[in-house]
């Protein structure tokens, strides 16, 4: 049986005097599968008469000889080529299975008719029971037909289950197929990366696509990733689905040097960077037999060597052995002589003067420093020292640092206006002075301005009066009681009221000058060493004092230029029942009658409490 297979041949005519044409078509012996090597001829003659010329065809006794009819028309029917084939076509012996078929061969400008029954004769057609060349007694499998050749190629199925449809049909039949396959759904899609089929596939497509741009981008490169590891970052090849995937470089961390500088090395192995230079970690060039020759300096004509920033040598002067010193002291400044391995001073550090030739430093002192804290009174330097001088000093005990200088201490002061102890130093009678001493007899330079007229049975406390009465004053409003006041009804128990400045505060707290005028008198006086505070009204039991001391007391005014206490009548600040305070006149104290109310004018003379 013939092959239907339509070859396109290598084709050549030649063109005769005789006006004949002459073609004949071609093919490589050494195909795989051998392929005839014929001239299949279908002639297209004019009105001149055909031949054949075996010269034009080959030389080679491999080519079948092909003999045309004279007078053949071109579209002359039932035209039969001549065919010789060669003995062999230079190959082993071939199987009864693999032997010769012949192939129809139709020219280009055939458009009816072209199949390969024609050339067998008679226009048999081999699906029609045609006989191919080689006639019903060959025993080559042209006697198959077309079913018989599919089943043998594998093409089995006729049929398909409801649901599927054939797929491979056979090329012989195509009634014949190689297999079901499922008929897919009009719906059904393909789906292009980066996105993939969801589900079975259906002839390559599915019922819906899903995007999976990682398994895209490293389907394009399998290196694409979206994130690096420490010390690596994405290049600029990135994937074409997302830019976020791409390839790893080293960001070379530390690896500072694309080149190595002259003075240094390459330390460990380099590293290839995102930019695709070789980066470099580098450490100075140990210059192995060289050294630094520091101050020393190099011998004249030394071999150098560069290690990092520092030139090196083969050869140093000799050490100057400067150095004596194993560490450099303070306030100094030194240099380290690396021959001797010691320390040589050069100078000082700021805030001090160096002395080249003594070798010394002395300190930048301010003028504060100028005291030396030597001699009688003094203990010492205050403070830290600057060039052995001070900015003050520590005092000798009885000594006090007053006016850059330790002078002796004075002696003990009162202090105005509340027991102190001082009164242990004085005596009633004695002189009290503005700089607050006190002393039995006048002393020169200094300004008496009270008289000790009390004094506490420890010695501790004591009480001075004015040298003069100030004025004449009322007490305050009668039947006012100042609550805040003891009351005294009896001469027994008024000798017990001592505090002078205590009531005065009592009573100034109760109202302005106004409304008592007498305390706020006392309250109000001062003299040279005594502030307006200082003075108050005297307690009737310091009068009762006075009575007991009046003629040394007025003896000791006189002394001091001041007036004694005469026949007349004074304030106490201490207070009787609701209309009265207590007074003293001519030496006795008076209870009773108008002399006791407030708003009686009597004297008012005040007291230093101390």
């Amino acid at each position: 049986m013939m092959n239907k297979t339509i070859l396109m041949l290598s084709v050549s005519c030649m063109s005769f005097i005789a006006g004949a044409d002459l073609c004949y078509a071609g093919f490589n012996p050494d195909d795989t599968p051998p392929v005839l090597n014929a001239a299949m001829l279908k002639s297209h003659v004019s009105t001149h008469t055909s031949h054949l010329t075996a010269a034009h065809l080959s030389s080679l006794e491999d080519i079948a000889e092909l003999t045309l009819p004279e007078n053949s028309g071109r579209d002359r029917e039932g035209f039969k080529p001549s065919l010789t084939l060669p003995n062999s076509l230079g190959r082993e012996e071939k199987k009864q299975s693999d032997r010769i078929k012949l192939a129809a061969a139709c020219f280009v400008t055939d458009t009816t008719n072209c199949s390969g029954n024609e050339f067998a004769g008679n226009n048999a057609d081999e699906d029609n029971g045609g006989v191919p060349p080689g006639g019903q007694g060959d025993s080559d499998d042209y006697d198959l037909d077309n079913a018989e050749r599919c089943r043998q190629e594998g093409y089995t199925q006729t049929s398909c289950p409801e649901g599927q449809k054939p797929a491979n049909t056979c090329p012989y039949d195509s009634t014949y197929f190689e297999k079901c396959v499922s008929s897919c759904p009009s719906n059904y899609v393909t789906c292009e990366p980066p996105y993939y089929g969801v589900g079975e596939a259906c002839d390559g497509k599915y019922a819906s696509c899903e995007k999976d741009t990682e398994r895209a981008c490293q389907e394009l490169n399998p290196g694409y990733v979206d994130e690096c590891s420490t010390g690596q970052q994405l290049s600029d090849d990135r994937c074409s689905y997302d830019n976020t995937y791409g390839t790893c470089c080293n960001t070379c961390e530390g690896y500072d040097n694309t080149t190595i500088p002259e003075g240094y090395i390459q330390d460990g192995e380099s590293c290839t960077g995102c930019d695709g230079q070789e980066h470099y970690k580098i450490k100075p060039n140990p210059c192995d037999g060289f050294m630094d020759c520091g101050s020393m300096g190099p011998e004249a004509g030394a071999k150098t060597c560069l290690s990092g920033s520092t030139t090196k040598y083969d050869n140093c002067k000799p050490c100057p052995n400067k150095g004596t010193l194993t560490s450099c002291p303070s306030p100094f400044t030194c240099t380290y002589e690396e021959c001797s391995g010691l320390w040589y001073k050069t100078g000082c550090q700021p805030g001090y003067d160096w002395n080249a030739n003594s070798q010394t430093c002395t300190q930048q002192c301010s003028p504060n420093y100028q005291y030396t804290c030597t001699g009688t009174g003094y203990a010492g330097g205050s403070g830290t020292a600057c060039n052995g001088k001070y900015t003050s000093c520590t005092c000798a005990s009885g000594y006090e640092w007053k006016n850059g200088a330790c002078q002796k201490k004075p002696a003990e002061q009162a202090k105005w206006g509340k027991c102190n102890g001082y009164a242990k130093n004085c005596n009633i009678g004695d002189f009290i002075f503005s700089d607050r001493t006190c002393s039995s007899q006048k002393i020169s330079g200094k300004t008496p301005i009270a008289v000790v007229v009390y004094k506490s049975d420890d010695s501790n406390c004591g009480q001075a009066m004015a040298l003069k009465s100030i004025g004449s004053y009322i007490w305050g409003p009668t039947y006012d009681d100042i609550l805040t006041l003891t009351n005294f009804d009896s001469t027994e128990s008024i000798s017990y009221d001592l505090s002078s400045c205590v009531n005065t505060q009592k009573i100034i707290a109760e109202g302005d000058k106004n409304t008592y005028p007498a305390a706020w008198a006392a309250h109000e006086y001062k003299t040279e060493g005594t502030e307006a505070g200082d003075w108050c009204l005297p307690a009737a039991g310091v009068w009762m004092s006075i009575e007991n001391n009046i003629s040394l007391i007025n003896n000791r005014f006189v002394q001091a230029q001041g007036t004694q206490i005469g026949d007349t009548t004074y304030w106490s600040s201490s207070e009787y029942l609701t209309m009265g305070a207590w007074n003293w006149t001519s030496a006795s104290l008076w209870l009773g009658g108008k002399n006791y109310r407030k708003d009686n004018l009597f004297m008012v003379r005040p007291v230093l409490e101390f």
